[in-house]
């Protein structure tokens, strides 16, 4: 069960860690069963994930917020600085990483198709060869004609590009 949506952000869910941790008690309880994936960060979320882990130990003893896996959004656009950004995340927390959204910057830094298709060459394989990434998935499946991030082209159910590249490799 993943959690909350980039609480670290505030143009998204906007919580602090201890918020996050407070409300994580009701995930906790609705889910007694499910593996749980932790919010996912956006940026560089370490900071915020030290605090947060630190309030669920605080405040549910040694199993903290039973977390099995974290939830990472990284729009680093260098693969070996995500790749080592990835790294020291799961060094610290010692937890396997489920990058939920990466590319090759956001919406707002509009990377022109070429270095996508580049930096999805190479990050790729670097994700399918590090053991402790457990799950990845490209940002996104649709965007508008001028951001070329999508999988498929605007409006249509059809592959883009780059979302016949994402297939091959």
């Amino acid at each position: 069960l993943l959690g909350f949506n980039e609480p670290n952000n505030k143009h998204n869910c906007n919580l602090s860690p201890l918020q996050t941790a407070k409300a994580w008690k009701a995930v906790m309880d609705h889910n007694p069963t499910a593996r749980l994936v932790s919010p996912s960060t956006s940026g560089d979320g370490i900071g915020w994930f030290r605090d947060f882990f630190g309030n669920c130990t605080a405040m549910y003893g040694e199993g903290g917020c039973r977390i099995t896996h974290m939830a990472v959004h990284s729009y680093i656009c260098d693969s070996v600085k995500m790749h080592g950004y990835l790294e020291s995340l799961h060094h610290e927390f010692r937890l396997p990483i489920w990058l939920t959204e990466f590319a090759c910057g956001d919406k707002a830094a509009r990377e022109p198709l070429e270095k996508q298709m580049r930096f999805m060459k190479e990050m790729v394989p670097i994700l399918d060869r590090s053991s402790f990434i457990f799950r990845y998935a490209w940002m996104s499946a649709r965007q508008d004609a001028d951001d070329h991030r999508g999988l498929l082209l605007p409006g249509k159910a059809q592959l883009s590009e780059l979302g016949r590249l994402y297939t091959t490799l």
